[in-house]
Parts: C-alpha cells; structure tokens; sequence
C-alpha cells in the first residue's frame, strides 16, 4: 500500500498537470497520510513480533532504554492511553544488563501498561532509568493513578490477586514481574499511597557483575 501511494506521489511530482486539475488537487495530502499510517502500522508491528519473539534461554547484554522506547512508542497508539502524558528521564550510556530480552520487555511492558490503567482520564507516568553505581541498573515507573491501599500492597505479587475490575486483568502480571526479575538476580520494590499514586523500581545487575 505505502509503496503504490509513494509511486501516485512521484507521478504528481514528475508531472505537475495533475496538480492543477482541480479535482486532483487534494489527492497528494491524502497520500501523504496513507504512507505516514502504512508505515506507523509497519512500525507497530514490527514491535509486536519481538514481543512475541520466544526466548531461547540465552542471556545477552540488554539495552533497557531500548526496550522502554518500543513499549512506549507501542502504547501511544492505544486509544484509552492518549490522554496520558508521558514523561521519560532515560540516562545516557546507561549499561547494560546481562538477561532474556523477552523476559525483561514483559516486566516493563506489565508495569507500563499497569501504570497507564491506574489512571482514570488524564494523568502522568514517568519512566526514569538511572545507574547510581557501576554494578545495577535501576527503572523507575511512577504514575499518578488512584494509589494502592497499605493493606494489599504487600498482596499485590500473589498470583490471581487482582483488584483491577472484572475483565482487566487477572492477576498475573506482577507475579510474573516479580518472578523473572527475580530470575535476573534483580529486585524489584513499590512505594504507594492511596490517592496519590504509585512508584515501581526495578533493579537488575549489569553485565560483568
């Protein structure tokens, strides 16, 4: 599609008749935008595949950033989340962490998506990834969501625990958080109050430690 619309383009071009028939004279901006989406559309799912990439086991050096910025590019698509702000604090040169791509793009993938559905209409999330020594790598996500009340925040990594109403979850997501960043030698740590919002911290090891 994008390709066809880029050949209409390049005859308008090469053949500057046709723009001055006036019932052609809309048509460029039009396939402009056919080519803008295709490619977004392309863009989307590309990032789809390498979340449904499987894991061969094998642990590599992991750009954190990276993966942060395809989820976030993934969800500003999504129609219930365009309300949202988005603020990103990425460190520069920020090491690498030693693990399973996959693995890791589901933590932050649960907790981003976690983070925009805490919030009822507008809001923020900020994403901050930061090194404070040469051995961990930390990733912070705050939202400004409803909060999680301190008698189930210590419940919140239970399987099937969930207070997300029915429909919306079904409990596994930051079982499943907990459980590989565990398995990256990480930890990971949830700071909340009610009405006020929420902060999940995610540390993990670089590469060599």
């Amino acid at each position: 599609m994008a390709g066809y619309a880029e050949a209409l383009l390049r005859r308008f071009r090469d053949e500057p008749a046709l723009t001055r028939d006036a019932r052609l004279g809309v048509f460029p901006q039009y396939l402009e935008v056919i080519v803008r989406e295709s490619y977004r559309c392309k863009a989307i799912i590309d990032h789809l595949l390498s979340f449904g990439r499987k894991s061969d086991g094998i642990a590599i050096p992991v750009d954190m950033n990276a993966i942060l910025r395809e989820i976030l590019e993934l969800l500003r698509h999504q129609r219930g989340f365009r309300q949202i702000e988005v603020v990103t604090r990425l460190k520069d040169d920020l090491p690498r962490v030693l693990g399973d791509p996959s693995g890791l793009r589901q933590v932050c993938m649960n907790l981003l998506v976690n983070a925009h559905q805490a919030i009822e209409g507008s809001g923020r999330v900020e994403v901050t990834t930061d090194a404070a020594d040469d051995a961990t790598v930390s990733i912070a996500i705050r939202d400004t969501g409803a909060g999680i009340p301190a008698d189930i925040i210590d419940r919140i990594w239970d399987p099937f625990f969930t207070t997300k109403e029915v429909g919306k979850g079904i409990g596994l997501g930051l079982a499943l958080t907990f459980d590989i960043v565990k398995r990256h030698g990480g930890e990971i740590r949830v700071e909340s109050r009610v009405g006020e919002g929420s902060l999940f911290t995610v540390i993990l090891p670089v590469c060599g430690r």
